[in-house]
Protein backbone atom coordinates (compact mmCIF):
# COMPACT_ATOMS: atom_id res chain seq x y z
CA UNK A 1 0.00 0.00 0.00
CA UNK A 2 0.85 3.40 -0.54
CA UNK A 3 0.65 6.62 1.74
CA UNK A 4 2.36 9.57 3.14
CA UNK A 5 4.64 9.79 6.18
CA UNK A 6 2.95 11.82 8.80
CA UNK A 7 5.31 11.53 11.72
CA UNK A 8 8.58 9.55 12.40
CA UNK A 9 9.51 9.51 16.27
CA UNK A 10 12.87 8.03 17.00
CA UNK A 11 11.90 4.93 19.51
CA UNK A 12 15.46 3.64 21.16
CA UNK A 13 18.01 1.36 19.74
CA UNK A 14 18.35 -2.95 19.88
CA UNK A 15 21.66 -5.16 18.96
CA UNK A 16 20.53 -6.97 16.24
CA UNK A 17 22.31 -9.41 13.69
CA UNK A 18 23.65 -6.69 11.52
CA UNK A 19 25.42 -4.32 14.30
CA UNK A 20 22.73 -1.59 16.18
CA UNK A 21 19.97 -1.08 14.75
CA UNK A 22 17.60 1.94 15.59
CA UNK A 23 13.74 1.60 16.22
CA UNK A 24 11.33 4.27 14.31
CA UNK A 25 7.64 4.70 15.22
CA UNK A 26 5.80 5.72 12.31
CA UNK A 27 2.91 7.33 11.57
CA UNK A 28 1.53 7.54 8.21
CA UNK A 29 -1.55 9.95 6.78
CA UNK A 30 -4.00 7.10 5.68
CA UNK A 31 -4.47 6.30 9.41
CA UNK A 32 -1.91 3.42 10.07
CA UNK A 33 1.10 3.54 12.54
CA UNK A 34 3.35 1.32 13.86
CA UNK A 35 7.43 0.15 14.14
CA UNK A 36 10.13 0.68 11.83
CA UNK A 37 13.76 -0.20 12.07
CA UNK A 38 17.15 1.28 10.56
CA UNK A 39 20.62 1.19 10.40
CA UNK A 40 20.46 4.89 11.05
CA UNK A 41 19.84 7.16 13.47
CA UNK A 42 18.22 9.34 11.47
CA UNK A 43 15.19 7.30 9.56
CA UNK A 44 15.71 7.54 5.90
CA UNK A 45 12.23 8.90 4.89
CA UNK A 46 10.75 12.14 6.17
CA UNK A 47 7.60 13.62 6.88
CA UNK A 48 5.40 14.02 3.80
CA UNK A 49 7.06 11.87 1.62
CA UNK A 50 5.01 8.65 -0.58
CA UNK A 51 5.84 5.61 0.25
CA UNK A 52 4.95 1.73 -0.26
CA UNK A 53 4.60 -0.22 3.05
CA UNK A 54 3.63 -3.97 4.15
CA UNK A 55 2.27 -4.64 7.85
CA UNK A 56 4.67 -7.41 8.57
CA UNK A 57 2.79 -8.77 11.71
CA UNK A 58 2.96 -7.23 15.39
CA UNK A 59 5.41 -6.82 18.01
CA UNK A 60 4.73 -8.32 21.22
CA UNK A 61 2.84 -5.31 22.26
CA UNK A 62 0.56 -5.58 19.73
CA UNK A 63 1.94 -2.80 17.40
CA UNK A 64 2.45 -2.89 13.35
CA UNK A 65 5.67 -3.74 12.34
CA UNK A 66 5.89 -1.98 9.24
CA UNK A 67 8.76 -2.33 6.27
CA UNK A 68 9.02 0.27 4.39
CA UNK A 69 10.10 1.08 0.59
CA UNK A 70 10.24 3.65 -1.80
CA UNK A 71 7.07 3.58 -4.15
CA UNK A 72 7.88 0.90 -6.77
CA UNK A 73 10.71 -0.01 -5.95
CA UNK A 74 10.84 -3.82 -6.35
CA UNK A 75 12.37 -5.03 -9.44
CA UNK A 76 9.44 -4.24 -11.70
CA UNK A 77 8.80 -2.19 -14.44
CA UNK A 78 5.56 0.29 -15.07
CA UNK A 79 3.78 -1.09 -18.50
CA UNK A 80 0.62 0.26 -20.17
CA UNK A 81 -1.11 -2.23 -18.23
CA UNK A 82 0.45 -1.93 -14.74
CA UNK A 83 3.43 -3.48 -13.29
CA UNK A 84 5.17 -6.11 -15.30
CA UNK A 85 7.43 -8.24 -13.35
CA UNK A 86 10.64 -8.55 -15.60
CA UNK A 87 12.44 -11.81 -13.26
CA UNK A 88 11.85 -13.75 -15.79
CA UNK A 89 13.34 -11.79 -18.76
CA UNK A 90 16.49 -11.06 -16.04
CA UNK A 91 17.10 -15.03 -15.30
CA UNK A 92 17.25 -15.31 -19.24
CA UNK A 93 19.94 -12.91 -19.62
CA UNK A 94 21.91 -14.99 -17.09
CA UNK A 95 20.99 -18.09 -18.53
CA UNK A 96 22.05 -17.05 -22.19
CA UNK A 97 25.06 -15.66 -20.74
CA UNK A 98 26.15 -18.74 -18.66
CA UNK A 99 25.53 -20.73 -21.83
CA UNK A 100 27.74 -18.53 -24.25
CA UNK A 101 30.05 -18.53 -20.92
CA UNK A 102 30.35 -22.37 -21.00
CA UNK A 103 30.36 -22.93 -25.19
CA UNK A 104 33.48 -20.52 -24.56
CA UNK A 105 35.60 -22.39 -22.10
CA UNK A 106 34.17 -25.91 -23.58
CA UNK A 107 35.51 -24.95 -26.82
CA UNK A 108 32.74 -27.09 -29.03
CA UNK A 109 31.44 -26.83 -32.31
CA UNK A 110 28.28 -24.89 -33.07
CA UNK A 111 25.31 -24.92 -31.21
CA UNK A 112 22.18 -23.04 -30.70
CA UNK A 113 22.55 -20.60 -27.68
CA UNK A 114 18.32 -19.61 -28.20
CA UNK A 115 17.46 -23.59 -27.66
CA UNK A 116 19.90 -23.94 -24.71
CA UNK A 117 19.28 -21.01 -23.29
CA UNK A 118 15.60 -21.64 -23.21
CA UNK A 119 16.60 -25.12 -21.64
CA UNK A 120 18.63 -23.61 -19.04
CA UNK A 121 15.81 -21.19 -17.80
CA UNK A 122 13.22 -23.75 -17.70
CA UNK A 123 15.37 -25.96 -15.18
CA UNK A 124 16.14 -22.44 -13.71
CA UNK A 125 12.42 -21.48 -13.00
CA UNK A 126 11.92 -25.21 -12.16
CA UNK A 127 14.52 -24.46 -8.94
CA UNK A 128 12.54 -20.63 -8.76
CA UNK A 129 9.58 -22.21 -7.81
CA UNK A 130 10.42 -24.53 -5.81
CA UNK A 131 12.53 -22.29 -3.55
CA UNK A 132 9.65 -20.69 -3.90
CA UNK A 133 7.69 -23.32 -2.19
CA UNK A 134 9.88 -23.51 1.12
Amino acid sequence: MKAKIKSVQGNGTWEGNYGLMYSFDIELEDGVSGVANGKTKDYRFKVGDEVEYKINGKTPQGVNKLSISKPDSDFQTKGSGGYKDNSNAILMQVCLKEVCEFHRMSKMGAINYDEIADQTLQLAQRVKSNIEKL
